[in-house]
């Protein structure tokens, strides 16, 4: 766990640093930093997945940290453009891998479904915890220290996880194999397509996940836009995790009883009240419509992989995740691209607006697992 919330935490400082050494040049500049970062899902989850089946998870998180350590190394020692796009896909890559990985561990590791929702929620629990805590630490870095100073804890952080992964015991991790087929990338497509539950989590999730990318690309120029200072804007993330902390405390202690209700109330209508928050242009509003949109994102997260990892073959479940993962989330390096480049075009509010629409959209599909969801029945 401690591993998660080190790579959890090294996650939300790449998009600071993007902002910090791109906002100068224009959002379209962010749009392709961000797209860099954010397109190991479209072009590695599914390698990463088959690693997740074949290699323990103490081996992973040892190998993980060491290429960590080198990246960040070399780019603050060259500090050149183009080994910082280098760091931000091999640091993108690794924290995918982890994620991947600690998926695939807890649905092998619990059977029933109110573990794993419990377990799930934990998860991101404390990956939110530390997403809350590295915006402020980072925002202070920036205003009191030179930026660089960010790599130099990035760096500790990671020393620090290296050496807490040789503690963690060696296990066999082996499983019986399910087919030779659902070890490659076709069989892990027909699985997935052969579930009417998991063909719902797809297509909410890619929804969900591109307008989240745009969201991500327009925000913090949107806010300097209506006034917020640079320093107080790139927070917005530690705002954002408050809701997706509440979210997790949430499902750690309570069932869903009445699901359909539950999507509409806790998931629907967040992203309804934020939708009006955006109209209002007062940083602080917005700050709380997006605690509402995590607290949302959240809540449909857990769902969703609870579903997702209770559907899939134990055997293969690092593949299939993976090449789901590229379906999921590889949309969000081509919405970084349309908000960057779409930018110069349209308003930045006009764009959030959109995402909107769009986190409506996939939400609103989440209603149709109520027949997939046996939670209240355990």
């Amino acid at each position: 766990m401690i591993n998660i919330i080190i790579s959890a935490y090294i996650a939300s400082s790449i998009p600071q640093l993007i902002f910090l050494n791109t906002l100068e040049l224009g959002v379209d500049k962010v749009g392709i930093a961000m797209a860099i970062y954010t397109s190991p899902a479209l072009l590695f989850a599914s390698l990463l997945g088959k690693i997740s089946d074949k290699i323990s998870t103490k081996l992973i998180l040892i190998t993980s940290n060491i290429i960590n350590i080198i990246i960040l190394l070399l780019y603050l020692l060259s500090q050149k453009e183009l080994v910082f796009y280098i760091m931000l896909l091999v640091l993108s890559s690794i924290n995918l891998l982890i994620q991947i990985n600690s998926w695939v561990f807890i649905a092998k590791e619990f059977d029933d479904e109110s573990s794993v929702v419990k377990y799930n929620s934990t998860m991101s629990l404390y990956m939110t915890l530390a997403m809350i805590i590295s915006p402020l630490i980072n925002s202070f870095i920036v205003k009191y220290n030179n930026k660089y100073m960010i790599f130099t804890l990035l760096i500790t952080l990671s020393i620090f996880s290296f050496i807490i992964s040789f503690l963690l015991p060696i296990r066999n991790e082996s499983k019986e194999v399910f087919n030779d087929e659902s070890k490659n990338n076709i069989g892990a497509l027909k699985i997935l397509f052969s579930s009417k539950a998991l063909i719902i989590v797809i297509l909410s999730t890619i929804l969900i996940n591109l307008a989240f990318s745009i969201i991500n690309i327009i925000i913090v120029p949107y806010l300097i836009s209506i006034g917020t200072q640079e320093y107080i804007a790139i927070t917005y993330g530690s705002f954002f995790s408050i809701g997706s902390i509440a979210a997790s405390l949430y499902l750690r202690e309570y069932k869903i009883n009445d699901f359909s209700r539950f999507c509409i109330y806790s998931i629907v209508m967040p992203i309804v009240i934020f939708f009006f928050s955006i109209l209002f242009k007062n940083y602080m509003i917005v700050f709380v419509g997006l605690i509402l949109i995590a607290l949302s994102r959240t809540f449909g997260a857990t769902i969703r992989t609870t579903i997702q990892q209770q559907n899939i073959p134990e055997a293969s479940m690092g593949t299939v995740i993976g090449v789901c993962t590229t379906i999921t989330w590889g949309i969000n390096p081509i919405g970084s691209i349309i908000a960057g480049t779409s930018s110069n075009y349209i308003s930045a509010i006009k764009l959030i607006l959109i995402a909107c629409f769009l986190l409506f959209l996939g939400s609103i599909l989440m209603i149709f697992l109520r027949n997939y969801w046996s939670n209240s029945k355990r």
